[in-house]
């Protein structure tokens, strides 16, 4: 049995893949996540890293077999279809990094503010907003939307004020964040959450909010 660590499957189905014990950090890229998935956690359950691409899937669903990795620490669903995750990702209690991109997910997921220990959070589709609830994540230090907001739009202080939205209050709850990637909403508000965030901080940790906040 070989000894691989690390390894990015491009053309391969999830079946086909031999046993690799010592694997920890596995990328590929499925025609179906919901009949791949399983498969890849009854065989490497072990893995810390787990990456699943598609090639521009219109479709497709994160299936609750997903809550079999118990050592996952790193999830990434990338062009895959994914619309909504499952509840058992909750159950994924070593999970630090979220990314989801290019899959068409219209809303943040929720199930992703049951999870304390999360750590950092990107997500690269345009989603209606922030739930009420992203305020319960304290362990959340980095939180990356790009053009999440407003639509996926790239805006600038050019453009009419009456196309941009307010910067989402509940950011100014997030106490022990230390980098907001958000590129579209008005600087004013930008500087009222670093201000709110400050606030709620020591004195010696007040010059990290307002230089990490990066928008």
């Amino acid at each position: 049995k070989l000894g691989i660590e690390r390894l990015t499957v491009w053309d391969l189905h999830a079946s086909q893949l031999p046993p690799f014990p010592k694997l920890k950090r596995l990328a590929i890229v499925v025609q179906d996540p919901a009949t791949e998935v399983p498969i890849l956690a009854e065989r490497f359950s072990h893995l810390t890293e787990l990456r699943i691409w598609g090639s521009h899937l219109e479709d497709g669903q994160l299936p609750v077999d997903i809550e079999r990795f118990g050592r996952l620490e790193v999830l990434e669903l990338i062009s895959c279809g994914i619309r909504t995750l499952p509840d058992a990702l909750a159950k994924l209690d070593s999970l630090r990094t979220f990314e989801i991109r290019g899959c068409p997910m219209d809303h943040f997921p929720e199930v992703l503010t049951r999870m304390p220990k999360l750590e950092r959070i990107h997500i690269g589709e345009p989603i209606a907003g922030l739930p009420p609830t992203l305020g319960n994540m304290k362990g959340l230090r980095e939180l990356s939307l790009g053009h999440a907001l407003n639509k996926g739009a790239m805006l600038s202080k050019w453009d009419d004020i009456k196309t941009m939205k307010a910067l989402p209050k509940v950011l100014g709850e997030l106490s022990n964040l230390e980098k907001l990637y958000e590129e579209q909403h008005q600087w004013a508000d930008a500087y009222a959450t670093r201000r709110k965030l400050a606030l709620q901080d020591t004195a010696t940790s007040q010059t990290r909010h307002q230089e990490i906040l990066a928008f």
